[in-house]
């Protein structure tokens, strides 16, 4: 039998995961109000379940004695599932619910004991990793002034500001509809030493590392932050400073291209800002003042569809470095040169308005030898794309 768990008109409020290194599992601190983990399955014919509905989780965290190699989910984890002879189905319901304050911060003083590990956060509020077939849908649900963030580290990453989602198999679905991302941030820091990569950071609101279909619908982003680390020997990089939707390789096995559908969507002064490293031979870079798009190694895309949905006033920010695409930045890693092995097949937007977004490449301190580069004011696309019925409006000056 399929389990299935209900939690219905409950609120989390204010609890905190404190974990030292013997409690974690597999280097890894995961949810600060509430974790659960799928059962691993040999064969089942209907889906495992997971609902929350009418829940509020306001002001949950996760704290650490020392930076963890992974700390997922500020307030919820929901953890992956081991794959059996026939693979565990999931279907994972969020309706109704409030997200508000929830974090994963990591302060100075803690430094990671593992010359080796690279501290990793994802999801501010919610954390989502399987590698079975999943369906997840999010309804009618907040997510507002969640964040991540990590302070004075070696190589780090931060992804999801609001939700992160690592789920990886090409059966699964993910639909996020009728809800709203609220001054959201993911912030990775100030990399020290001089061995130090500056952190890595994707998506202030949402950060998706997917191999399947995801859709936007009807939802709204609003004054989200994705900001990339300084002072490291590497730059910061930053992508998305709403969303950030990345492919992984793919597998051999693949036979279900991904792809990523908006509709009837809202983003208003999103922010993406790449800081700078202390390496003159190095610079940062970001992309996608709202929305960020990257194909990875032999992967593709079915789609890229953004339908009757607004960006504006979203920025994207560089210093000493490159800036891709103040609303929108598309890209494949790397670039193919024939039109037979480009990834995507057309990008179709068409946008209600595309209005006042604006990239920068620009110095805030001393030049270091960098070439500031701004490219895409409001778009930056690297593929074949299709623009129709849309409105381009530069920033004011």
């Amino acid at each position: 039998m399929p389990e299935s768990t209900r939690i219905i008109d409950s609120s989390f409020t204010n609890c905190t995961k404190l974990a030292a290194r013997d409690d974690r599992i597999d280097g890894a601190v995961a949810g600060g109000a509430f974790q659960y983990v799928f059962r691993q399955a040999q064969e089942i014919e209907s889906p495992s379940s997971l609902l929350l509905r009418n829940c509020s989780f306001v002001g949950n965290s996760i704290a650490s004695t020392e930076a963890p190699e992974r700390a997922l989910g500020g307030a919820v984890h929901i953890g992956r599932a081991s794959i059996g002879t026939t693979p565990l189905k999931m279907q994972i319901e969020i309706e109704s619910c409030r997200f508000i304050g929830n974090s994963i911060d990591i302060p100075a003083e803690y430094r990671s004991t593992s010359s080796s590990a690279a501290p990793f956060l994802r999801g501010g509020a919610v954390s989502i990793a399987t590698d079975c077939p999943t369906n997840i849908t999010i309804t009618g649900s907040m997510f507002e002034e969640n964040f991540l963030r990590l302070h004075n580290l070696k190589s780090h990453a931060v992804f999801g500001g609001a939700i992160d989602i690592d789920a990886q198999h090409p059966e699964s679905t993910t639909v996020v509809s009728d809800s709203v991302f609220q001054s959201n941030a993911a912030y990775a820091g100030r990399a020290v030493g001089d061995d130090a990569s500056a952190g890595l950071c994707g998506g202030g609101a949402f950060n998706a590392f997917v191999n399947h279909p995801v859709a936007i619908l009807r939802s709204t982003f609003n004054q989200n932050l994705c900001q990339g680390a300084s002072g490291g020997l590497f730059a910061g990089y930053a992508q998305g400073g709403a969303v950030s939707y990345k492919t992984p390789p793919l597998r051999k096995s693949n036979s279900v291209r991904p792809g990523l559908k908006i509709l009837d969507s809202m983003f208003t002064q999103n922010s993406v800002y790449g800081s700078a490293s202390i390496n003159s031979a190095d610079q940062a870079s970001s992309g996608g003042g709202a929305i960020v798009i990257t194909v990875l190694g032999n992967s593709s895309m079915e789609y890229l569809d953004i339908q009757n949905s607004s960006f504006m006033n979203n920025t994207c920010t560089t210093p000493c470095g490159k800036a891709y695409g103040g609303a929108l930045a598309a890209s494949f890693l790397p670039l193919r040169s024939t039109p037979s092995q480009l990834p995507f097949t057309p990008i179709r937007i068409s946008a209600r308005h595309v209005q006042g977004n604006s990239v920068t490449g620009n110095f805030e301190d001393e030049p270091l030898g960098h070439v500031a580069l701004s490219l895409g004011g409001s778009l930056a696309i690297s593929v074949p794309a299709s623009l129709t019925s849309s409105a381009v409006v530069p920033a004011s000056p």
